[in-house]
């Protein structure tokens, strides 16, 4: 069965949010596979949504800053500044590196992942 566009739409959904949380468990891996099939769908002609991919875009750099792949990780910030103009990519950077700093607290108080 080949899915239409809003089915598309939700399978990218779904594939950014697992992605989101396996950036919260570590599973860094696992978080840019995910990441990647999001925007792969997203970049898709009958499925291509700027704002969508400018976030799951921010949140697959945050996985390559938390590997300490700055190379790839400013590239892919260059990538949403380009679309989306150097304010907006910003802010959306931000707003990843915000969610980093929330996890590592929880991983610092016991509610991380324990691996």
């Amino acid at each position: 069965m080949r899915l239409n566009s809003r089915g598309l739409k939700f399978s990218a959904l779904i594939y950014g949010g697992l992605g989101r949380v396996e950036f919260k468990q570590g599973k860094w891996n696992e978080a840019e596979s995910d990441l990647r099939k999001s925007l792969d769908i997203l970049e898709k002609p009958e499925t291509r949504d700027s704002d969508m991919t400018a976030f799951y875009t921010a949140q697959l750099s945050m996985v390559y800053y938390s590997q300490e792949r700055y190379t790839e990780a400013e590239s892919l910030y260059d990538r949403i500044a380009a679309n989306l103009g150097a304010g907006k990519g910003r802010d959306l950077l931000m707003q990843a590196e915000v969610m980093e700093g929330a996890c590592k607290a929880a991983e610092g108080n016991g509610h991380g992942n324990s691996s």
